[in-house]
């Protein structure tokens, strides 16, 4: 077999999406906005330190439980479009 009939034998090379990156890169952001939020970058992050401070543990628990679900969500969200689109 010589190397012209090697290289038509392979497939034609496909251009990867650049969208699993982007989704990669929302989970990461989601994750990090509570730690963010909690040295005074405010959203999230903030709520859940002003409640923390506050002794107010019943909705620290919603709230961390809302963060939880959300970032699970999508996690399992974009796992499944990163499997179609890879």
């Amino acid at each position: 077999m010589t190397l012209t009939d090697s290289l038509s034998l392979d497939p034609p090379l496909r251009a990867k999406p650049r969208f699993p990156p982007a989704l990669y890169r929302f989970e990461s952001n989601v994750r990090s906005a509570a730690v963010v939020g909690m040295v005074g970058a405010g959203g999230i992050g903030y709520v859940l330190y002003d409640i923390i401070r506050a002794f107010e543990y019943g909705k620290t628990c919603a709230v961390l439980l809302i963060l939880i679900v959300s970032v699970t969500v999508i996690d399992l969200v974009s796992s499944k479009i990163r499997k179609t689109l890879i």
